[in-house]
């Protein structure tokens, strides 16, 4: 067990294939956002461009003294002239641009076979494209008529393609589509992955199994109402005691053989339902014809009195300053319950548990009681709960989803198990289940190291009392 939680989280390809397929919606909407951006940005964003092209060829008339390299260069200066401010400055007027605009928009190229300069212009207006690449020809060919040069080497510029209209160049409204989407799928993954496997907390009950080293025993809903209100509800029909009855199959399968009667329950921090867990998990002991007594250990930050609306007051601490006897502070509740409380505030917790009468006082209650729930504080950073792993049968472990980080729960365990308790499992808390899930979660899944039982050889909920008066009694408590 131990070298399973020294082992690394390791991600194996079922992993991101499960990931994926849980976060199947999420990466729907993000590929589906970024495939409107891209579309709004290509065809309303993003005005089209359009190019024009025009030839001037380079003449040599007979008898002409410019041989083929004097030709060729000539070609080249004509191309070169084309974008500088004696061609562009003029365009630029004719048409209220810029000459920087004109410069930037002209390109020029020139053939070394067939002495012919290509001139190019881009815009967005489809016009004035062909109406500037026009002018530009022009102005170029009027620039070297004037010129002595040409003139004495017997050189002409002609003009020999005339554009009429200008082509659509971009964008490549297809490729930018296609990119938006495959962008929206490659963001939407990273998302999802930096969501899943980058969280230090625990996502799914596979990784509280992996990290832990411990069986899963139990499985909480999330009740995301009642913790908004403070709030802990008592179960009032089957459904809602199915978690608890599954958490109690769990401890009854390793109680096989042994005698698990006084149970703490832990976690590593505070707000994981520690107390909301014994409170429910006794009620429904109750409700299954089981005598419990529920002692609140967790005297820093006592509970369970707020829980059952009942006075904290002669309490365990009291008793054992010998002001009380057992029968003065076990206090009995409406649903059934009976409950030692904290008691009077102590200053020093722990000199209470390392009383030799501790363990005593729970062997005396397990000859009372078919179960002994302990609560106490959480594991991180305080000894209470190794002390009274000492004095418990079995320990059941706590850990809230997307709360409890991973390291903390590990060295919570870890502590606990080098003090060696005898912890059963790992109850999870604020679990999201979808309703397939729930389903699949409460009524098939097989006792502990029995995953391939079958519906009919899973355990069956124990017989309810069908009394709606007594179910719904105080069914809105407290929360921890």
């Amino acid at each position: 067990m131990e070298e399973n939680l020294k082992k690394e989280e390791g991600i194996t390809f079922s992993d991101i294939l499960r990931v994926l397929w849980k976060n199947i919606i999420l990466i729907g909407l993000i590929t589906a956002v970024i495939t409107i951006i891209g579309a709004v940005y290509t065809f309303v964003i993003v005005k089209p461009t359009y190019k024009a092209s025009a030839d001037i060829i380079v003449a040599v008339e007979s008898g002409s003294t410019v041989d083929t390299t004097g030709t060729l260069r000539i070609t080249e200066t004509v191309a070169q002239t084309v974008t500088t401010d004696i061609v562009a400055k003029q365009v630029a007027e004719n048409n209220e641009l810029s000459k920087y605009t004109v410069i930037g928009n002209t390109s020029t190229s020139s053939s070394t076979t067939s002495y012919i300069v290509t001139i190019t212009y881009v815009d967005t207006d489809k016009e004035r494209c062909v109406k500037v690449v026009n002018e530009l020809a022009d102005q170029t060919i009027d620039v070297f008529t004037n010129d002595n040069t040409l003139k004495k080497y017997k050189a002409s510029l002609t003009q020999v393609t005339t554009p009429e209209k200008a082509s659509y160049t971009s964008p490549n409204k297809k490729l930018y589509i296609i990119i938006s989407v495959i962008g929206g799928l490659v963001l939407a993954c990273i998302v999802v992955f930096f969501k899943e496997f980058m969280s230090n907390k625990f996502k799914t009950k596979e990784e509280v199994e992996r990290v832990s080293g411990l069986n899963i025993i139990g499985l909480m809903p999330d009740n995301k109402e009642n913790e908004k209100n403070n709030v802990v509800q008592f179960p009032t029909n089957v459904q809602q005691f199915e978690p608890y009855n599954k958490l109690i199959s769990s401890i009854e399968y390793y109680n096989m053989g042994k005698s698990y009667k006084s149970l703490m329950f832990t976690s590593s921090l505070t707000n994981e339902l520690k107390s909301t867990t014994v409170a429910n998990t006794a009620y429904t002991l109750v409700h299954n014809e089981k005598k419990v007594c529920i002692v609140d250990l967790d005297t820093r930050k006592p509970r369970i009195h707020r829980i059952f609306k009942i006075s904290k007051k002669e309490g365990i601490v009291d008793y054992f300053k010998g002001e009380l006897k057992l029968e003065d502070i076990i206090k009995t509740t409406e649903q059934g319950i009976d409950i030692i409380t904290a008691g009077s505030d102590i200053v020093n917790p722990i000199v209470l548990l390392k009383n030799e009468k501790l363990p005593e006082l729970i062997n005396e209650l397990k000859e009372k009681y078919d179960y002994v729930l302990i609560d106490t504080p959480p594991v991180a950073g305080l000894t209470d709960a190794v002390l009274i792993s000492q004095y418990s049968d079995a320990v059941v472990f706590n850990v809230a989803m997307n709360q409890v980080k991973k390291k903390q729960a590990k060295e919570s365990i870890k502590t606990l198990q080098n003090a060696k308790a005898n912890i059963l499992g790992v109850n999870i808390t604020k679990a999201q289940l979808s309703k397939s899930e729930y389903y699949s979660y409460y009524y098939y899944y097989g006792t502990p190291d029995d995953s391939n039982a079958s519906p009919e050889d899973s355990v069956e909920s124990p017989d309810f009392h069908d009394d709606s008066e007594t179910l719904n009694k105080d069914s809105n408590i407290s929360n921890e």
